[in-house]
Protein backbone atom coordinates (compact mmCIF):
# COMPACT_ATOMS: atom_id res chain seq x y z
CA UNK A 1 0.00 0.00 0.00
CA UNK A 2 2.85 2.56 0.65
CA UNK A 3 4.99 1.31 -2.88
CA UNK A 4 1.08 2.49 -4.81
CA UNK A 5 1.42 5.73 -2.13
CA UNK A 6 4.38 6.66 -3.29
CA UNK A 7 4.25 5.95 -6.85
CA UNK A 8 1.21 8.05 -6.88
CA UNK A 9 3.20 10.84 -5.51
CA UNK A 10 5.61 10.43 -8.30
CA UNK A 11 2.98 10.12 -11.12
CA UNK A 12 1.41 13.65 -9.68
CA UNK A 13 5.04 15.31 -8.94
CA UNK A 14 5.53 14.08 -12.45
CA UNK A 15 2.21 15.82 -14.57
CA UNK A 16 2.81 18.69 -12.35
CA UNK A 17 6.49 19.63 -13.53
CA UNK A 18 6.08 18.13 -16.96
CA UNK A 19 3.18 20.91 -17.28
CA UNK A 20 4.23 24.34 -19.78
CA UNK A 21 3.45 26.64 -16.90
CA UNK A 22 5.47 25.02 -13.94
CA UNK A 23 8.46 24.12 -15.55
CA UNK A 24 8.36 27.95 -17.16
CA UNK A 25 7.66 29.26 -13.42
CA UNK A 26 10.54 27.08 -12.50
CA UNK A 27 13.18 28.38 -14.34
CA UNK A 28 11.76 31.66 -14.60
CA UNK A 29 12.75 31.37 -10.62
CA UNK A 30 15.45 30.20 -10.60
CA UNK A 31 16.97 33.25 -13.21
CA UNK A 32 15.40 35.86 -10.71
CA UNK A 33 16.78 34.33 -7.83
CA UNK A 34 20.13 33.06 -9.04
CA UNK A 35 21.68 35.35 -6.62
CA UNK A 36 20.34 33.44 -3.61
CA UNK A 37 20.97 29.91 -5.74
CA UNK A 38 24.74 30.68 -5.59
CA UNK A 39 24.62 31.42 -1.95
CA UNK A 40 22.76 28.53 -0.71
CA UNK A 41 24.92 26.24 -3.06
CA UNK A 42 28.14 28.40 -2.50
CA UNK A 43 31.38 27.06 0.79
CA UNK A 44 30.39 29.68 2.93
CA UNK A 45 29.06 29.01 6.25
CA UNK A 46 25.87 28.85 7.29
CA UNK A 47 25.24 32.07 9.20
CA UNK A 48 26.83 34.01 6.37
CA UNK A 49 24.37 32.51 4.13
CA UNK A 50 21.59 33.83 6.33
CA UNK A 51 23.43 37.39 6.21
CA UNK A 52 23.91 37.48 2.72
CA UNK A 53 20.26 36.19 1.50
CA UNK A 54 18.93 38.96 4.34
CA UNK A 55 20.68 41.51 2.73
CA UNK A 56 19.62 40.53 -0.98
CA UNK A 57 15.78 40.04 0.34
CA UNK A 58 16.25 43.96 1.67
CA UNK A 59 16.97 45.13 -1.71
CA UNK A 60 13.28 44.73 -3.11
CA UNK A 61 11.62 47.59 -5.11
CA UNK A 62 8.51 47.10 -2.99
CA UNK A 63 9.06 47.55 0.80
CA UNK A 64 6.12 46.59 3.20
CA UNK A 65 6.60 48.10 6.86
CA UNK A 66 4.89 45.21 8.73
CA UNK A 67 7.77 42.72 7.67
CA UNK A 68 10.39 43.18 5.27
CA UNK A 69 11.09 40.28 3.35
CA UNK A 70 8.07 40.06 2.13
CA UNK A 71 8.04 42.75 -0.23
CA UNK A 72 10.72 40.58 -1.86
CA UNK A 73 9.51 36.60 -1.84
CA UNK A 74 6.14 39.15 -3.26
CA UNK A 75 7.86 40.06 -6.44
CA UNK A 76 11.03 37.72 -6.74
CA UNK A 77 9.60 34.95 -5.70
CA UNK A 78 6.11 34.74 -7.24
CA UNK A 79 5.08 37.84 -9.54
CA UNK A 80 7.87 38.66 -11.96
CA UNK A 81 8.48 34.60 -11.90
CA UNK A 82 4.84 33.82 -13.03
CA UNK A 83 5.18 37.18 -15.60
CA UNK A 84 8.11 35.92 -17.47
CA UNK A 85 6.65 32.16 -17.89
CA UNK A 86 3.23 34.09 -19.03
CA UNK A 87 5.43 35.67 -21.32
CA UNK A 88 7.26 32.91 -22.33
CA UNK A 89 4.25 30.68 -22.92
CA UNK A 90 1.99 33.17 -24.44
CA UNK A 91 4.33 35.90 -26.24
CA UNK A 92 7.46 34.44 -27.44
CA UNK A 93 5.83 31.55 -29.67
CA UNK A 94 4.91 34.45 -31.92
CA UNK A 95 8.61 35.93 -32.68
CA UNK A 96 10.01 32.31 -32.08
CA UNK A 97 7.62 31.50 -35.44
CA UNK A 98 8.67 34.18 -37.87
CA UNK A 99 12.52 33.63 -36.95
CA UNK A 100 12.03 29.80 -37.21
CA UNK A 101 10.62 30.18 -40.97
CA UNK A 102 12.80 32.50 -41.93
CA UNK A 103 15.78 30.54 -41.01
CA UNK A 104 14.13 27.19 -42.88
CA UNK A 105 13.78 29.25 -45.91
CA UNK A 106 16.97 29.99 -46.15
CA UNK A 107 18.11 26.42 -45.11
CA UNK A 108 15.89 25.17 -48.13
CA UNK A 109 17.59 27.95 -50.75
CA UNK A 110 21.16 27.17 -49.13
CA UNK A 111 20.14 23.51 -50.46
CA UNK A 112 18.67 24.46 -53.76
CA UNK A 113 22.18 26.33 -54.53
CA UNK A 114 24.14 23.54 -53.26
CA UNK A 115 21.95 20.95 -55.65
CA UNK A 116 22.58 23.20 -58.12
CA UNK A 117 25.77 23.66 -57.91
CA UNK A 118 26.56 19.60 -58.02
CA UNK A 119 24.72 19.12 -61.05
CA UNK A 120 27.04 20.97 -63.13
CA UNK A 121 30.34 19.88 -61.74
CA UNK A 122 32.38 17.54 -63.67
CA UNK A 123 33.52 14.50 -62.32
CA UNK A 124 37.59 13.72 -63.02
CA UNK A 125 38.87 10.58 -64.98
CA UNK A 126 39.70 8.70 -61.88
CA UNK A 127 36.19 9.68 -59.89
CA UNK A 128 34.48 8.39 -62.96
CA UNK A 129 36.76 5.27 -63.27
CA UNK A 130 36.06 4.94 -59.70
CA UNK A 131 31.89 4.93 -59.97
CA UNK A 132 31.99 2.57 -62.55
CA UNK A 133 34.35 0.12 -60.50
CA UNK A 134 31.66 0.22 -58.30
CA UNK A 135 29.15 -0.18 -60.09
CA UNK A 136 30.52 -3.30 -62.06
CA UNK A 137 30.94 -4.46 -58.53
CA UNK A 138 27.47 -4.06 -57.16
CA UNK A 139 26.05 -5.24 -60.63
CA UNK A 140 28.49 -8.69 -59.68
CA UNK A 141 27.18 -8.66 -55.92
CA UNK A 142 23.44 -8.64 -57.05
CA UNK A 143 23.93 -11.02 -59.71
CA UNK A 144 26.05 -13.46 -57.17
CA UNK A 145 22.72 -12.67 -54.89
CA UNK A 146 20.18 -13.35 -57.55
CA UNK A 147 21.82 -16.87 -58.01
CA UNK A 148 21.93 -17.33 -54.75
CA UNK A 149 18.38 -16.55 -53.88
CA UNK A 150 17.00 -18.62 -57.40
CA UNK A 151 19.36 -21.79 -55.88
CA UNK A 152 17.54 -21.64 -52.64
CA UNK A 153 13.75 -20.76 -54.55
CA UNK A 154 14.79 -23.95 -56.68
CA UNK A 155 15.58 -26.28 -53.23
CA UNK A 156 12.58 -25.03 -51.12
CA UNK A 157 10.40 -26.03 -54.40
CA UNK A 158 12.32 -29.32 -54.58
CA UNK A 159 11.80 -29.77 -50.50
CA UNK A 160 7.83 -28.81 -51.29
CA UNK A 161 8.07 -31.50 -53.93
CA UNK A 162 9.11 -33.73 -51.50
CA UNK A 163 6.86 -32.99 -49.06
CA UNK A 164 3.78 -33.22 -51.15
CA UNK A 165 5.08 -36.65 -52.02
CA UNK A 166 5.49 -37.56 -48.38
CA UNK A 167 1.50 -36.16 -47.82
CA UNK A 168 0.51 -38.38 -51.08
CA UNK A 169 1.48 -40.95 -50.45
CA UNK A 170 0.63 -40.64 -46.18
CA UNK A 171 -3.01 -40.18 -47.86
CA UNK A 172 -2.64 -43.49 -49.36
CA UNK A 173 -1.38 -45.30 -46.66
CA UNK A 174 -4.14 -43.73 -44.70
CA UNK A 175 -6.93 -44.93 -47.60
CA UNK A 176 -5.20 -48.61 -47.46
CA UNK A 177 -5.55 -48.74 -43.50
CA UNK A 178 -9.00 -47.28 -43.73
CA UNK A 179 -9.84 -50.04 -46.45
CA UNK A 180 -8.38 -52.72 -43.75
CA UNK A 181 -10.08 -51.53 -40.87
CA UNK A 182 -13.55 -51.53 -42.66
CA UNK A 183 -12.59 -54.96 -43.76
CA UNK A 184 -11.70 -56.31 -39.90
CA UNK A 185 -14.99 -54.17 -38.99
CA UNK A 186 -16.48 -56.58 -41.42
CA UNK A 187 -15.08 -59.67 -40.36
CA UNK A 188 -15.59 -58.55 -37.02
CA UNK A 189 -19.57 -58.68 -36.97
CA UNK A 190 -19.04 -62.07 -39.14
CA UNK A 191 -17.33 -62.96 -36.15
CA UNK A 192 -19.98 -61.82 -33.59
CA UNK A 193 -22.35 -63.68 -35.65
CA UNK A 194 -20.69 -66.79 -35.57
CA UNK A 195 -20.04 -66.36 -32.34
CA UNK A 196 -23.29 -65.93 -31.39
CA UNK A 197 -24.54 -68.48 -33.42
CA UNK A 198 -21.75 -71.15 -31.74
CA UNK A 199 -23.84 -70.26 -28.60
CA UNK A 200 -26.77 -70.92 -29.33
CA UNK A 201 -25.83 -74.40 -30.74
CA UNK A 202 -23.71 -74.40 -27.25
CA UNK A 203 -26.73 -73.95 -25.78
CA UNK A 204 -29.28 -76.52 -27.48
CA UNK A 205 -26.17 -78.80 -27.08
CA UNK A 206 -26.29 -77.88 -23.28
CA UNK A 207 -30.11 -78.77 -22.96
CA UNK A 208 -30.24 -81.55 -25.24
CA UNK A 209 -27.13 -83.06 -23.17
CA UNK A 210 -29.24 -82.52 -19.80
CA UNK A 211 -32.50 -84.10 -21.38
CA UNK A 212 -30.36 -87.60 -22.32
CA UNK A 213 -28.80 -87.23 -18.92
CA UNK A 214 -32.31 -86.81 -17.53
CA UNK A 215 -33.67 -89.40 -19.35
CA UNK A 216 -30.57 -92.11 -18.71
CA UNK A 217 -31.07 -91.46 -15.16
CA UNK A 218 -34.98 -92.62 -15.21
CA UNK A 219 -33.90 -95.85 -16.92
CA UNK A 220 -30.93 -96.65 -14.86
CA UNK A 221 -30.98 -98.34 -11.38
CA UNK A 222 -29.38 -96.72 -8.41
CA UNK A 223 -26.80 -99.83 -8.45
CA UNK A 224 -26.02 -98.49 -11.84
CA UNK A 225 -25.80 -94.76 -11.20
CA UNK A 226 -23.22 -95.39 -8.22
CA UNK A 227 -21.15 -97.86 -9.79
CA UNK A 228 -20.76 -95.02 -13.04
CA UNK A 229 -20.19 -92.44 -10.31
CA UNK A 230 -17.76 -94.87 -8.77
CA UNK A 231 -15.57 -95.50 -11.89
CA UNK A 232 -15.45 -91.81 -12.67
CA UNK A 233 -14.00 -91.18 -9.01
CA UNK A 234 -11.77 -94.05 -9.73
CA UNK A 235 -10.86 -92.25 -13.21
CA UNK A 236 -10.53 -88.77 -11.69
CA UNK A 237 -8.20 -90.30 -8.54
CA UNK A 238 -5.91 -92.09 -11.16
CA UNK A 239 -5.94 -88.61 -12.94
CA UNK A 240 -4.52 -86.48 -10.70
CA UNK A 241 -2.98 -88.91 -7.95
CA UNK A 242 -0.37 -91.56 -8.20
CA UNK A 243 -0.73 -92.98 -4.74
CA UNK A 244 -3.29 -94.04 -2.85
CA UNK A 245 -1.43 -92.10 0.32
CA UNK A 246 -1.45 -89.15 -2.03
CA UNK A 247 -4.81 -89.21 -2.22
CA UNK A 248 -5.43 -90.00 1.46
CA UNK A 249 -2.64 -86.74 2.54
CA UNK A 250 -4.85 -84.37 -0.31
CA UNK A 251 -8.34 -86.10 1.36
CA UNK A 252 -7.06 -85.12 4.96
CA UNK A 253 -6.36 -81.95 3.83
CA UNK A 254 -9.72 -80.55 2.44
CA UNK A 255 -10.82 -81.21 5.79
CA UNK A 256 -8.74 -78.66 7.90
CA UNK A 257 -7.40 -76.44 4.49
CA UNK A 258 -4.41 -75.39 6.12
CA UNK A 259 -2.32 -78.07 8.61
CA UNK A 260 1.63 -78.63 9.52
CA UNK A 261 3.71 -81.21 8.03
CA UNK A 262 3.63 -83.44 11.03
CA UNK A 263 -0.43 -83.19 11.22
CA UNK A 264 -0.38 -84.82 7.69
CA UNK A 265 1.93 -87.14 8.91
CA UNK A 266 -0.30 -88.18 12.03
CA UNK A 267 -2.90 -88.52 10.22
CA UNK A 268 -1.94 -91.66 8.16
CA UNK A 269 -2.88 -94.51 10.55
CA UNK A 270 0.44 -96.53 12.42
CA UNK A 271 0.62 -99.50 10.81
CA UNK A 272 0.53 -97.90 7.44
CA UNK A 273 3.26 -95.26 8.32
CA UNK A 274 6.43 -94.48 5.94
CA UNK A 275 8.32 -91.22 6.12
CA UNK A 276 9.52 -92.36 2.62
CA UNK A 277 6.25 -93.11 1.24
CA UNK A 278 5.05 -89.71 2.94
CA UNK A 279 7.99 -87.57 1.26
CA UNK A 280 7.50 -89.16 -2.19
CA UNK A 281 2.98 -88.25 -1.92
CA UNK A 282 3.58 -84.87 -0.42
CA UNK A 283 6.42 -84.18 -3.39
CA UNK A 284 3.56 -85.77 -5.97
CA UNK A 285 1.36 -83.14 -4.50
CA UNK A 286 3.61 -80.35 -4.73
CA UNK A 287 4.78 -81.71 -8.53
CA UNK A 288 0.94 -81.59 -9.46
CA UNK A 289 0.07 -78.04 -7.45
CA UNK A 290 -2.41 -79.16 -5.44
CA UNK A 291 -0.82 -77.69 -2.87
CA UNK A 292 1.75 -75.20 -1.45
CA UNK A 293 3.71 -73.56 1.17
CA UNK A 294 2.20 -70.72 3.22
CA UNK A 295 4.43 -68.28 5.35
CA UNK A 296 3.24 -69.12 8.45
CA UNK A 297 4.96 -73.07 8.07
CA UNK A 298 1.76 -74.20 7.22
CA UNK A 299 0.44 -76.80 4.10
CA UNK A 300 -2.62 -75.16 2.06
CA UNK A 301 -4.75 -76.34 -1.37
CA UNK A 302 -3.91 -74.09 -4.25
CA UNK A 303 -6.66 -73.12 -6.28
CA UNK A 304 -6.50 -75.84 -8.67
CA UNK A 305 -6.20 -78.28 -5.80
CA UNK A 306 -9.48 -76.65 -4.66
CA UNK A 307 -11.11 -77.46 -8.05
CA UNK A 308 -9.67 -81.14 -8.22
CA UNK A 309 -11.40 -81.42 -4.58
CA UNK A 310 -14.40 -79.99 -5.96
CA UNK A 311 -14.89 -82.54 -8.93
CA UNK A 312 -13.77 -85.44 -6.62
CA UNK A 313 -16.73 -84.21 -4.19
CA UNK A 314 -14.46 -83.42 -1.10
CA UNK A 315 -15.60 -80.51 -1.06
Amino acid sequence: MFEQFTNSIKATLYDRVSSPLSSSFIISWCLWNYKILIVLFSSMKPYEKYNTIDILVSTTAFKTTFFEPLGFWLANGFLFPLISAVIYIYVYPYPAKYVYKYWLGKQNKLKEEKDSIGKTVLLSLEQSIAIKKNMLEIDVKFDELLSKKDKEIIAKYEEINGLNEVIKNLANSNKTLLEERNSLNTANINMLDEIKNLNNTNQSLLTENQRYKTEIEKRLSDEDITSINNEVHLSLKKKYFRTELAYELFKNMTDGNLVYEHQLFNSIPSDARSKIAFDVAIDDLFKSKLISNTSAGTMTLTPQGKRVALELGLA
